[in-house]
């Protein structure tokens, strides 16, 4: 009988092997490198455009926190005065168990000038593009009776007046003009916050915040660019904090005014009010 045929088994080609592994091999490299940029880019420090609009997108969010704030507050059974708006966080707080939380009192009838009071407003500390806490400034008539639709905001904002009812403030890095030989615009003054002071209570506005957005005065400014400020500002108007409380009023209108009105009236009905009046 013939002997039986072994298989032959084929081998690939070394070259051909070779060829392979290259292909491979520059396949991880090309991958290595892509994955190396974009992490880097991912790293790389952000411009000042990428900071300005980190602080705008900050700035809304806190501004849409005390607004809920405010609606909630006005929506409660227990609150006695609708619409009224929460103190900024006190100076002194800063590093205590009172850090974020709002002021217990604030004047009625000068601005107040602090951060925002994050943890009163349910929400997480908000920073700018800088990594700065958020500022808040409240005008006067916001904390105690009267408070109504018709009550205005006090607070001159671009040199209109009775234009706010809060402001808030993105700080920004801290600057250091005082050695600068230029003449400051009028309405700012030169000033050195990069003091290692700075974030030690009680805070100082001016170590943050310039051109007379510390003074606690009634006036603010968005300031344009320059070097001698660097905050951003945006405002809460009078319409604005009255079409944030209107519905929550009108439901507690609902829920409690109009059932009160309802037994009175069925109350003194059962009185014959009227046949005390006929001869």
């Amino acid at each position: 009988m013939p002997a039986r045929l072994r298989p032959i088994h084929r081998r690939r080609p070394p070259a051909r092997q070779k060829g392979v592994a290259l292909i491979l091999l520059i396949t991880a490299l090309v991958v290595g490198v892509v994955w190396y940029t974009v992490g880097a880019l991912g790293k790389a420090a952000p411009t000042t455009a990428d900071r300005d609009t980190i602080s705008g997108a900050a700035l809304g969010q806190a501004k849409q926190a005390l607004l809920a704030y405010v609606a909630q507050y006005a929506a409660r059974s227990s609150t006695i005065e609708p619409g009224q708006m929460p103190c900024p966080e006190f100076l002194s707080s800063i590093g205590t168990s009172s850090q974020g939380q709002a002021g217990t009192s604030c004047s009625n009838s000068s601005p107040t000038v602090g951060r925002l009071p994050w943890e009163t407003l349910g929400v997480d500390e908000i920073r700018d593009g800088y990594g700065e806490p958020i500022w808040y400034v409240l005008s006067p008539g916001f904390r105690n009776a009267p408070i109504n639709f018709e009550t205005p905001g006090q607070l001159t904002y671009n040199g209109n007046p009775n234009a706010a009812v809060a402001l808030l403030i993105a700080p920004g890095a801290p600057l250091n003009t005082a050695s600068d030989p230029a003449a400051p615009p009028a309405g700012c003054s030169k000033v050195d916050q990069q003091t290692s002071m700075r974030n030690s209570g009680p805070l100082v506005p001016a170590n943050f915040l310039e051109c007379g957005n510390d003074s606690g005065t009634a006036s603010y400014a968005i300031p344009g660019p320059s070097q001698w400020t660097n905050d951003r500002v945006i405002a809460i108007t009078a319409a604005e904090w009255a079409q944030a409380i209107a519905g929550p009023v009108a439901d507690r209108l609902q829920r409690e005014v109009a059932p009160a009105l309802n037994d009175w009236r069925s109350t003194e009905s059962n009185n014959n009010w009227g046949s005390r009046f006929l001869p």
